[in-house]
């Protein structure tokens, strides 16, 4: 996990140059990241020169705020225990949620969730009804799991030939992915008898939703798992919007999302 110390820098010389339509906009972290890794990629801060002003780093027990006054379009990062099973990540979703709710019950809260976060996301309005969150927007997300879950599954398992990649892996990293087996067995794909299956099935909150797929350069999850429009529940709904990039946030994200999130609400 990066240090979150860049996510620090620079904040209060980024300007708000114009009124966005967004009233709240929230950025979920995927697996093994965390609210830096939207600042890393050069996100943020094209958000923040477009109007979104970076006012905390949000999780389900309170905020750490990185300006003592929020502007009219404010933007929250979730800090999620990104390697905990879903179940705890829905929960800690839904408490930000919630918490969001109660301090702007007048606005609407766009919410953009990057691989794992997009999938936290949409399980959590499943929870919630989307009560105040007028459009999800998901970034390379594994809806429909993904292959490689299962290599990450093989590659933690200590017994046998898989334990020799402790060693290539790293102590540090090695722990994590065993840590995340739990999750790992639940992001495998979607099958009937998956503990996920159903979700897909399930009536969605009447928002607006928005697929962006990585295609060409991410090897982390097929791009038909990235597309809300292949759940049964979502069929014909999703905007779907196609990058040439990696699975990780890339700088031409945020030229996607720039335009998507001034439209909310016109």
């Amino acid at each position: 996990m990066k240090a979150m110390r860049p996510l620090l820098i620079s904040f209060f010389f980024l300007s708000a140059s114009f009124s966005a339509h967004a009233d709240v906009l929230l950025l979920v972290h995927g697996f093994m990241g965390s609210p830096a890794s939207w600042q890393n990629s050069a996100v943020l801060p094209q958000l923040a020169a477009a109007g979104w002003q970076p006012a905390a780093i949000i999780s389900a027990t309170g905020e750490q705020k990185l300006t003592p006054k929020v502007g009219k379009n404010p933007l929250y990062l979730a800090a999620l225990p990104d390697e905990a099973p879903l179940e705890i990540q829905v929960e800690a979703m839904v408490s930000i949620l919630r918490h969001l709710q109660m301090q702007y019950p007048d606005e609407s809260i766009s919410i953009v969730g990057h691989s794992l976060g997009g999938l936290v996301a949409r399980l959590a309005l499943l929870r919630t009804g989307g009560s105040g969150v007028s459009q999800l927007i998901t970034i390379a997300s594994p809806h429909l799991g993904t292959p490689r879950a299962w290599q990450g599954l093989e590659l933690a398992d200590d017994s046998g030939v898989s334990g020799i990649f402790k060693d290539f892996l790293g102590g540090s990293d090695y722990d994590r992915l065993q840590s995340a087996t739990p999750l790992l067995l639940e992001l495998t794909p979607l099958a009937p008898g998956h503990p996920l299956f159903a979700t897909g099935q399930q009536t969605h909150p009447d928002i607006r939703y928005v697929s962006i797929i990585h295609t060409g350069g991410d090897n982390i999850v097929p791009p038909a798992s990235q597309d809300m429009n292949q759940l049964p529940a979502l069929r014909g709904k999703s905007e779907r919007y196609i990058i040439a990039a990696p699975h990780e946030l890339f700088p031409g994200d945020a030229a996607v999302l720039i335009p998507l999130l001034k439209s909310a609400r016109q």
